[in-house]
């Protein structure tokens, strides 16, 4: 199986923990992001294969975040989840 590059952005710290090592113990590199501006921030250096994404959050909803993620050229073969 191939090592992918994930982002989980949740607002919810037990979610983002649980997430993330379960990702880990699958072999993925898993990073995390309590909310949508966060998320953007470490967008601009690290381009994930999927991105899992909470609907409710506080700043950017999950919605919009996706919106902004779709017109970002580098990231236009991302799963969004």
């Amino acid at each position: 199986m191939m090592k992918k590059k994930i982002l989980v952005v949740d607002n919810h710290p037990v979610v983002l923990k649980f997430m993330s090592q379960l990702l880990e113990k699958e072999g993925h590199q898993a990073l995390t992001a309590e909310d949508g501006l966060s998320a953007l921030e470490i967008l601009k250096t690290y381009t994930p294969d999927v991105i899992f994404i909470d609907l409710i959050m506080p700043h950017i909803g999950g919605e919009k975040l996706c919106q902004i993620i779709r017109k970002i050229p580098a990231l236009k073969e991302a799963y969004l989840i």
